[in-house]
């Protein structure tokens, strides 16, 4: 086996290519881990920037949200908390205020 193999291995795999990337860090953690070493390209990708609200977009956003709405999308904001991690946030999760 060659570095190009898994190259082109790689590079045929259907999907994007952040997921091609962690294919080949997978393929290549294994392969070391069997004492076997490749210099293949690794793909690339580029990870977009986040969009930024502007300040009266969040207040309109907020001025139409329910007290139960605007608590949670809050949370999110000040706390940087992914909706994911949202779903199983307790109050034991809080001390002297933070989470």
């Amino acid at each position: 086996m060659k570095g190009s193999d898994l190259t082109a291995y790689i590079r045929s795999l259907p999907h994007s290519n952040r997921t091609k990337f962690n294919h080949h860090i997978r393929v290549n953690a294994m392969l070391r881990h069997h004492g076997i070493t490749l210099k293949a390209d690794k793909p690339r990708y580029t990870v977009p920037m986040p969009t930024v609200y502007a300040t009266g977009d969040l207040a309109r956003f907020f001025a139409a949200c329910d007290i139960r709405q605007l608590t949670y999308f809050k949370t999110l904001l000040m706390t940087g908390v992914r909706m994911q991690e949202s779903k199983w946030l307790e109050w034991s999760d809080l001390t002297n205020g933070m989470l």
